[in-house]
């Protein structure tokens, strides 16, 4: 049996591959309203936002609340440092 959120997470990444990142994002946000505790989606969801999109305020909110679920997702944790660290440095320099 899959784990939840396989399905979801799977069309995701075929929809980023293929260049649809709204549908993408539009996949992730459908499942999370279903299971919205599934820190596996989010995080795919917060990499989307910041990555793709370029919107970091939004996809730090995404690994907030992964940290608010799980303190311990090593994975958000990095993320949000990287994010916080790079967002710091892009404000220094303008």
């Amino acid at each position: 049996m899959a784990e939840p959120g396989y399905e979801a997470r799977r069309k995701a990444e075929n929809q980023r591959a293929s260049g649809n990142i709204d549908g993408a994002i539009e996949t992730l946000e459908a499942y999370l309203y279903t299971d919205p505790h599934n820190c596996k989606v989010r995080m795919d969801l917060a990499k989307l936002y910041i990555v793709e999109k370029g919107d970091k305020d939004f996809g730090l909110v995404q690994l907030d609340a992964i940290l608010d679920i799980d303190p311990d997702y090593d994975d958000a944790r990095k993320a949000l440092v990287s994010v916080l660290k790079n967002k710091k440095r892009y404000n220094k320099e303008t």
